[in-house]
């Protein structure tokens, strides 16, 4: 992943890189395993993915769906670790009256856990109602 500064055009410069989540495929071979953040077992087509949903929380922390559930980082770019899912995620998002539920996306469903740092919400969307 790159990052870079906007300017008051709106063309970009300065672009580095910011993070990096490797591509590893998921395998064809049903019925293998591999081992995840965790250390946990788990089905070989889970493995594989890419980086989708980027979202941001109010700390600056960013939030990315890839191989194994949601990968989180520090503004600087520290890798924090990785939200371990039940299924291969598709997308991520911020919720709620207060921004503290993230939903993650799967093929077949949608998941949600509460955090205590609320999300970034998207500039001139309507606020959420109960």
């Amino acid at each position: 992943m790159y990052v870079y500064e906007v300017t008051v055009g709106g063309s970009l410069s300065k672009g580095r890189e910011f993070a990096e989540m490797p591509y590893v495929p998921g395998g064809p071979d049903e019925g293998d395993t591999f081992i995840a953040h965790s250390g946990a077992e788990r089905p070989i087509g889970e493995r594989g993915g890419v980086p989708d949903g980027l979202k941001i929380d109010t700390a600056g922390r960013v939030f990315s769906t890839g191989p194994g559930g949601c990968w989180v980082w520090e503004p600087d770019g520290e890798f924090l670790g990785v939200i371990e899912t039940p299924e291969l995620p598709a997308n991520v998002g911020w919720g709620g009256a207060d921004f503290k539920t993230l939903y993650l996306t799967w093929r077949t469903s949608v998941y949600s856990l509460r955090v205590k740092t609320p999300g970034t919400p998207i500039p001139g969307m309507p606020a959420a109602t109960k």
